[in-house]
């Protein structure tokens, strides 16, 4: 993280990659409300590759982003990912693997093993919605290569 005058301004995340063969995943970038820290997701980003090696892969919600922060950090564009569905209901929201059909014996109050998941869901009174999808970036770790 960032700080100014002692106060958390800027913040970058990392883990393990999820749903890739690269080592690393940028998981969060943001900054606190109303601070703006010019070039601070490359001095974050730095400061993270001087301590790991290995790739690092990324998504950039195609809903919040234009994916053009990756652009500038040296990422590089791999694809669009396809839209992703969510549960909502009650005016909450889920994300679907919350509720993937081997779990819903325990979640739902009405669920029937002959139907779908979204049969299930439905039966529940949740409705399904749909994301935008991602950009995926990855950024090549050179000096593993």
């Amino acid at each position: 993280g960032l700080y100014y005058e002692g106060k958390l301004v800027s913040l970058m995340t990392f883990g393990k990659a999820r749903y890739s063969d690269a080592q690393w995943e940028l998981i969060r970038f943001c900054s606190k409300g109303g601070y703006t820290v010019v070039g601070g997701a490359s001095k974050l980003l730095k400061m993270f590759t001087s301590n790991h090696s290995g790739d690092i892969i990324s998504y950039a919600n195609k809903r919040w982003s234009n994916g053009h922060l990756y652009e500038q950090l040296g990422f590089t564009y791999l694809h669009d990912s396809d839209p992703c569905y969510w549960y909502i209901k009650d005016g909450k929201i889920w994300h679907r693997s919350k509720f993937m059909k081997h779990k819903l014996e325990k979640q739902l109050d009405n669920f029937n093993p002959q139907l779908s998941e979204v049969e299930n869901m439905y039966a529940n009174d949740y409705r399904r919605i749909w994301d935008c999808g991602n950009k995926v970036y990855i950024l090549r770790n050179k000096n593993d290569y």
